[in-house]
């Protein structure tokens, strides 16, 4: 037997020779005893290559769908529920981070760290949702069917979240079994969109016409998230279709618990003070402080039955107290990423735009399974029943990875508003004016993929 050794970084010779006396200590043994431990912190691809492995598998791609939308990722805490509000106007940068700042500031540059690690957890969701999905068909074809299609969910709906955020021009790459690397070519929004709801197909498919708790919760999974992606891509009356068997109380809800992921939104909002709810940013945006809606409770920190009792967000620099929402006033809230009140914002605005007068009973409906919620009046006028629908919405879903996309709808047909007229412009609260950004670029990671020359463009 003969061992190298070598010495590096600020390794001590103190450690070379206490491994030599151990080798020496250990002449009269059994050396196969020890040099066949298995090290039990490396996965080898064998072991994944069998229903346990596959199943596995499954649950790593639920994690990381986790940590792709509400949760905490060790110590790179933030998603695209928190990054869309702050590029948008859900959310205002209590930080001292340059990247947070940019953001918030609707200039975000290539090499932003924040941005590029959110986007490597998203696409590290959606590529084990894949390997999970082909794993589970290859070792496991005895799994209940349900598990298999919501893989393919989850695939879906983190290609939408990519949509939904990054410019134009996503390339999606794969990793096949036994390591083998797909670089994928840029693609439009559209084309990605265009992508999802394939997925979502292949998952109500394989369910076909099995019943069950399990089964229907998924079915109703890809239901909404078919739905969602035709309305980005507005396609109105096929998305409401979609929907249109989804059970208003139908909840499709991310766990979180300190000793596994934590809710990131708390984290950053309420425990980090990182990031503070706006009170009509720029000036467009939404009065979220003054509103009093119950759908988005929220408080002054430091105020009476507030979750935390510091008024200050985190920049000691800042000229504006802290604004924390109340929907996840801990660690271990859960927040809901799909849902029947979601379906039925969808059946509301394929209504409107129809012209049927019935859209505003849709929204009546939802508002009365809420206390302290009066019944909506038309508004009288096509530009503000659209300002009502997409206020409407942005209360119920909240931080949850809607408003940016909503708000780039708004700049596309059949709505074609201005920027001006959606996103926070003029003087930026921490000095400067607002860039042009509305949405997120594809950052310089990205440029490893020889297929990758950068966005396509910005467009919204």
């Amino acid at each position: 037997m003969s061992i190298s050794m070598s010495r590096t970084g600020g390794g001590s010779w103190r450690g070379t020779v206490a491994l030599a006396l151990a080798v020496a200590s250990l002449a009269g043994c059994n050396m196969d005893k020890f040099l066949n431990l298995t090290d039990p912190d490396i996965i080898n691809p064998s072991d994944l290559q069998s229903p346990a492995g596959a199943e596995a598998e499954r649950i790593g791609a639920l994690s990381r769908l986790n940590a792709a939308t509400s949760g905490t990722n060790a110590g790179v805490e933030a998603t695209f529920f928190l990054y869309g509000g702050l590029l948008g106007d859900e959310y205002r940068s209590g930080d001292t981070f340059i990247e947070r700042n940019a953001t918030d500031q609707r200039d975000v540059q290539t090499n932003n760290a924040n941005i590029q690690q959110a986007i490597g957890i998203l696409h590290g969701a959606r590529v084990s949702a894949f390997q999970a999905h082909e794993a589970l068909k290859k070792y496991a074809p005895d799994a209940p069917a349900w598990e298999i299609a919501e893989m393919y969910v989850a695939e879906g709906f983190t290609e939408t979240m990519l949509a939904d955020n990054l410019c134009n021009g996503i390339p999606l790459s794969y990793t096949l079994e036994g390591g083998v690397k797909v670089l994928g070519t840029p693609l439009t929004d559209a084309e990605v969109y265009e992508k999802a709801p394939a997925h979502y197909d292949t998952a109500l498919s394989i369910l076909g016409n099995t019943t069950g708790e399990m089964e229907d919760t998924t079915r109703w999974k890809a239901m909404v998230g078919r739905g969602r992606t035709l309305l980005d891509l507005g396609r109105f009356a096929d998305a409401s279709a979609a929907v249109a068997s989804v059970p208003t109380d139908y909840l499709w809800q991310m766990e979180h618990a300190q000793t596994t992921r934590s809710n990131v939104i708390w984290s950053l909002n309420i425990s980090g003070r990182r990031y503070t709810i706006p009170e009509s940013e720029g000036p467009m945006g939404l009065n979220w402080q003054t509103a009093k809606d119950p759908r988005v409770p929220v408080c002054m920190g430091g105020t009476a039955g507030c979750p935390t009792t510091n008024p200050a967000v985190f920049d000691p620099g800042a000229t504006f107290p802290l604004w924390v929402q109340k929907l996840w006033p801990t660690p271990d809230a859960p927040v809901t990423i799909s849902s029947g009140v979601e379906a039925r914002l969808i059946q509301a605005e394929a209504l409107l735009q129809a012209g049927n007068a019935s859209w505003l009973d849709t929204l009546n409906m939802l508002r009365a399974r809420v206390s302290g919620l009066a019944p909506l009046a038309d508004p009288g006028t096509a530009a503000a029943r659209v300002d009502l629908l997409f206020r409407e919405r942005a209360f119920w879903l909240f931080s949850t990875g809607h408003r940016l996309p909503d708000m780039r709808r708004l700049l596309r047909a059949p709505y074609d508003r201005t920027e001006a007229q959606v996103f926070p412009t003029g003087p930026f609260i921490k000095g400067g004016n607002y860039g042009s950004d509305v949405n997120f670029p594809v950052t310089q990671a990205e440029e490893n993929n020889q297929n990758f020359h950068g966005c396509i463009d910005r467009n919204p």
